[in-house]
This record gives structure tokens, sequence and C-alpha cells, in this order.
């Protein structure tokens, strides 16, 4: 029945309204999280990139690959091509990837 129908988009409406209210109130409480996560990876980045190019491909290379892609890709891009130039060849490719993926 075409009346039940219009009854109902209301309903609908206002139901998207409250799941868009929430949505922004549990970024909100998300946020500080996220930008204390930002300001670590600063801090890593910052690290390796004041370090020789080999030792920090060593110490890259034990890290997991999205934290070391993240670090990476965040870095000067002569920093991160010196870092990549020395690491072992197979994990310099893998990173590599994932940095064209995260800019295509």
């Amino acid at each position: 029945d075409v009346n039940a129908q219009v009854k109902r988009v209301p309903a609908i409406e206002q139901r998207i309204e409250e799941l868009q209210r929430s949505q922004q109130a549990a970024l909100q409480v998300l946020e500080p999280e996220r930008q204390q996560q930002e300001a670590d990876l600063a801090k890593l980045v910052a690290f390796y990139q004041s370090m020789k190019p080999k030792n920090a491909a060593e110490l890259l290379e034990k890290l997991p690959l999205e934290l070391a892609t993240s670090v990476l890709s965040r870095m000067k891009q002569r920093e991160a091509g010196k870092i990549l130039n020395v690491m072992d060849d197979a994990r310099a490719v893998q990173i590599s990837k994932r940095m064209a993926d995260l800019n295509p």
C-alpha cells in the first residue's frame, strides 16, 4: 500500500539522522586517540630519519609491514629512498608496493 510506504519514509529518515549523530559522537570519542597515534608515528619518523640508512633499514625490516610502510611513507622521499636502497630487496619491494597503493 502506497500510504503505508509514505508513512515509513519519515521514520527511515529519522533513523538515518540518529545513525549519523551516533557516528559523529563515535568519531569525536576516537579523535584524541587518532591524534596520539599520529604524534607517536611522527616521533618514529623523526627517529628513523635521523639514523644512518643502513641502521634504519635493519630496524624497519623487523617492524610489521604496515608500520614500516607508514613510517617510510611519511619520510622525506630522499631519506626514504636511501633506506629502501639498503633494505632487503624483498622487503623493499613489499613496502614500495604498499606505498604506491597509498599514493595512486
